[in-house]
Formats: C-alpha cells, structure tokens, sequence
C-alpha cells in the first residue's frame, strides 16, 4: 500500500500539461520516496513518469523539460 505525504501540483511554460510531484512512502520502505508523473490536457492517459527517486526534481527542470 502506498501513502500518499505530499502532492504538489505545477503548468508547464507552454501551459498544456499538468506536472504532479509526489512524496510518498511504500509500506515496505522506511525512507519516503519522490515521483513525479504529466498529464497533457488533450491526452487521458499520463506521458511522462518517474517514480523512485531520493531527492525532490526541481521545478525549474520540470517546467522546461515538459
């Protein structure tokens, strides 16, 4: 099970894609974990995905990159 610690989300410079940064913590994990995952408005489905990262992405990078 997942749990969900902190959700954050943040427009990318061309303002069609939400990107969401999340802090979560698996049940068999001591140490929270950071994701991140993009969702573009005329898509369902989401495009870009990271997950298992020590270290929160910044958000400069995000908003550029996507």
């Amino acid at each position: 099970m997942t749990t969900i610690l902190k959700r954050e989300e943040i427009r990318n410079i061309y303002d069609d894609a939400t990107i969401t940064i999340e802090k979560y913590l698996e049940k068999d994990c001591a140490v929270p974990m950071w994701r991140y995952y993009v969702k573009y408005d005329n898509h369902t489905i989401a495009s870009g995905y990271s997950d298992g990262l020590w270290n929160k992405p910044k958000k400069s990078w995000l908003i550029r990159r996507f």
